[in-house]
């Protein structure tokens, strides 16, 4: 009887986590937890039929064993640290996909992971690894600092002393940032050929081939490594802004949804939705996302002009002209042009005249 309850007890676990999986499209998760169940139940059924026996037990056990051990290490595996970089476009012209404001890379900044890496290749001595680490660190800070000739210097000599995958993804970033997209897709495919499992390097390759105007191809990328790591933020909101430009806007949505499961508190996810809303015309639920976006990042100026803009067009214009007020005290230097445009507008709400607001959109565009 014991034995019936406590195996019943543990299939209906592993049913709720394959349900879990299933709802954060952790699919491997998923059909685990579900193998789990499977052999659960089928232990419960060969009780009660009575033909569990020792040479079922033999067989049961271990797999059972094997399948929770699994599932335990799922579950416990963390995305890979990284840390987002951005690039204004500045310091690199834009690419085709016109991309007006920054263009995000990811570089992998987890000394552990590279080591890792490294120790593969049995070959190299200990202080061929010790080499490839500093240099790698000293291209880290170089690239923290917008040094971007130094940075691409310091990962050269880091490969020269050893390979590793996040080392040439880390110098496809630098090179995205300096617009040289073509060589940021070779060092991508190098890393991958050395681990087909790199989510860094997949979703860099992305974003040049996306620089490129291969928006498919980016898309293809950005999928693979929302797979490789379906709890890893970056895949989902990269895979966003793709999905936005080929205006499949309701998958997008869908993209930035799972982007907010794995984190609620990033802005820059609130924002993006609410821009994809807003192209859906959902204008209500976009000033929500807006609302977000402020309650986390009050300093988040875009958030407060489009948020101006929507409440502009709805007619709620005192709200809309205290929007446009907030950013014209915030606006640096380098917004001049937009601040012009909104100065604008907002001497011509004040005087009531001017052209209505369905003829008017200040909204940021990416």
């Amino acid at each position: 009887m014991f034995f019936w309850i406590g195996n019943s007890f543990v299939a209906l676990l592993f049913f709720v986590l394959a349900i879990a999986g299933i709802r954060e499209r952790a699919w491997m998760f998923a059909v685990i937890n579900f193998i789990g169940m499977t052999l659960d139940a089928l232990m419960v059924f060969l009780d009660l039929s009575g033909r569990l026996n020792a040479n079922t037990l033999f067989w049961a056990v271990p797999s059972l064993a094997f399948v929770l051990a699994t599932a335990i290490t799922l579950v416990f595996r963390q995305p890979n640290s990284v840390q987002p970089q951005s690039v204004a476009i500045s310091n690199a012209k834009a690419g085709p996909a016109e991309m007006s404001t920054e263009q995000e890379y990811l570089i992998v900044v987890d000394e552990k992971r590279l080591m890792t890496e490294l120790r593969r290749d049995t070959g190299l001595a200990a202080s061929t690894h010790t080499a490839a680490v500093e240099w790698w660190k000293k291209g880290n800070a170089a690239l923290a600092q917008n040094n971007f000739a130094e940075a691409e210097a310091c990962y050269e000599q880091s490969l020269q002393s050893a390979p590793a995958p996040s080392t040439l993804s880390n110098l496809a970033g630098v090179l995205i940032a300096i617009d040289r997209l073509d060589a940021a897709l070779r060092r991508c495919e190098q890393a991958c050929a050395l681990d087909s499992e790199h989510p860094e390097a997949w979703i860099n390759h992305g974003c040049a081939l996306f620089l490129l105007a291969r928006i498919e191809e980016a898309l293809a990328c950005f999928d693979h490594a929302s797979v490789l790591q379906p709890n890893f933020l970056a895949p989902w909101i990269y895979r966003g802004r793709v999905l936005r430009k080929l205006q499949r806007f309701q998958l997008a949505v869908e993209c930035y949804d799972t982007a907010l499961r794995i984190n609620p508190n990033r802005a820059e996810c609130w924002y993006e939705k609410g821009l994809t809303l807003a192209d859906l015309n959902e204008m209500d639920e976009a000033l929500k996302c807006f609302d977000s976006v402020l309650s986390l990042d009050a300093e988040h100026l875009y958030a407060v002009l489009d948020r101006g803009s929507i409440l502009e067009r709805a007619g709620r214009v005192e709200q809309a002209m205290a929007s446009y007020r907030r950013f014209l005290q915030k606006a640096p230097t380098a917004m001049n042009g937009r601040a012009d445009a909104v100065r604008a507008r907002l001497r011509q709400l004040e005087n009531n005249s001017g052209k209505k607001a369905a003829d008017v959109d200040l909204r940021h565009r990416d």
